[in-house]
């Protein structure tokens, strides 16, 4: 009976964590809640996609918040790899939309997968996994969903993984001017042919969050097939503060074509007071008369461990109307501890789909900064289509050459198809008749030799009858 009652507890206790994480929100990783958007629906058109061929998609989304969520974008991730351990192949992002305070809204998108894809043996029986995510312009993942396809490799693909030493993927905060290293092991396929490697580079591309340029550096690298080496390569030096991301990548530099996973790794720059970022920001609403409030929230974390919970830091934010004048403005002091800022601004001028301007500062200097407008033009329609853009086709010979086995295999259907039909119609006769032929001559000889044996037969039968004759004669 004691038993019984403890594994009742025990399946009791189970089942009430598995309900408060299901229930959880995602945004208390952050210390705060993030708006509460969900996919309802998402279909492909097909899941055996050639490489670089075209998948058709729809998805639907719901807005679970009774507030507006703006400067939303639908895009997608290529990975392949078991689950906590997936390697990037693509990532790529739509253009921006908004979802109405409780609406439910259907997308159609287009996707093309990459030239240059993974072995059967390199990803394994999992096939690829693309993700369909919606996120804002900071890069904050609001709500995703996955889909498995299944695709054939095209070309020598190569695997970059990051080392077991942690620091290799989190690397940490950099003071100004400092120039950090990135480590990584490089996996040469084992179809690699020689001198493959003369063309191939290794490109990182380093963005800072908030401008539009970013600087690229190449490494050239020549190895052998089935080889694997560790690569060790110092970045250039950084000097603003603020927020980077570099990603590396095995380029083709004759063609351009993305020949490897990708990885990615985040800087940070420290600040003098220490740094701290927004994460998401909404309103309320998406149109104000004079005179009204507008509500405005604002989610934001510290990314070092300079700021304690007790830092002070300040929350500026105006509405801009449509013709860029200030409809309101507002200052609100918090703690990091916060973690979340609610403002209300009073709005001295009518503004129809306002732009928000926010600013964080720590002890008054400026740490990060977001601007986003609180509807999107294609937010009016029941049914949008978020366009992804297509890779650029690589030149006529790489894709040549990408595509020659299929062109062989094309090519050697056909003859076998004409060979086939070829063996029916021409030699399928000939061999009969060939066949016809030979039995009449072994029917022929065989009647011959008959002929022959009977003759003798009957010769000798004759000479009997003439002795028997002159035997019973009188004399």
């Amino acid at each position: 009976m004691l038993f019984r009652q403890s594994t009742a507890k025990l399946v009791l206790r189970s089942l009430a964590c598995f309900l408060a994480l299901l229930l959880w929100p995602a945004g208390a990783v952050f210390g705060f809640e993030l708006p509460r958007i969900y996919f309802t629906d998402c279909v492909l058109d097909r899941v055996q996609v050639p490489p670089g061929g075209k998948i058709a998609g729809s998805i639907a989304l719901w807005n679970y918040e009774a507030a507006p969520a703006s400067d939303l974008t639908l895009g997608y991730e290529l990975s392949y790899g078991p689950p906590g351990a997936k390697k990037i192949l693509d990532s790529r992002t739509g253009v921006p939309f908004a979802l109405a305070a409780g609406e439910r809204r259907s997308f159609k998108f287009e996707y093309w997968l990459p030239y240059k894809l993974p072995s059967r043996i390199q990803m394994g029986d999992g096939g690829l996994t693309l993700r369909v995510k919606v996120a804002n312009s900071l890069g904050t993942v609001l709500a995703w969903t996955d889909k498995i396809i299944y695709s054939d490799a095209a070309g020598a693909f190569f695997t970059l993984d990051y080392l077991a030493d942690p620091s290799s993927k989190n690397p940490g905060i950099l003071s100004p001017g400092g120039s950090p290293e990135v480590r990584f092991t490089m996996t040469s396929p084992p179809d690699l042919r020689q001198g493959e490697m003369i063309s191939k580079v290794i490109r990182y591309q380093t963005c800072k969050k908030g401008s539009e340029s970013c600087r690229e550096s190449e490494l050239p690298l020549e190895l052998d097939a089935a080889s694997r080496k560790t690569i060790a390569y110092r970045l250039p030096v950084f000097a603003e503060p603020g927020f980077y991301r570099t990603v590396v990548r095995m380029v083709n530099k004759g063609s351009g074509d993305i020949v490897s996973n990708s990885l990615e790794y985040a800087w940070i720059v420290k600040e003098p007071q220490g740094n701290a970022q927004i994460h998401y920001a909404s309103l309320d609403k998406d149109t104000y008369p004079a005179g009204s409030i507008a509500s405005l929230r604002v989610g934001f974390s510290a990314v070092d461990w300079i700021i304690g919970a007790d830092k002070e830091l300040s929350v500026a934010a105006k509405i801009l109307a449509g013709d860029g004048a200030i409809a309101g403005e507002a200052v609100k002091a918090v703690k990091m501890s916060d973690r979340e800022a609610l403002l209300r601004i009073p709005i001295t001028k009518e503004a129809d789909n306002p732009k928000a301007s926010l600013i964080l500062s720590i002890g008054g200097h400026p740490v990060d900064n977001y601007e986003f407008l609180a509807k999107e033009q294609e937010a009016n329609s029941s049914e949008g289509q978020v366009k992804i853009p297509e890779p650029v086709l690589p030149g006529f010979w790489p894709l040549f050459f990408t595509r020659f086995s299929l062109y062989i295999a094309v090519f050697s259907g056909f003859v076998l198809i004409g060979a086939v039909v070829y063996g029916f119609k021409v030699i399928a006769p000939y061999l009969k008749a060939k066949k016809k032929l030979r039995s009449k001559k072994k029917f022929a000889n065989k009647s011959a030799v008959n002929s022959g044996s009977l003759g003798a037969l009957l010769d000798e039968f004759d000479e009997i009858e003439k002795r028997n004759k002159r035997f019973k004669s009188p004399k």
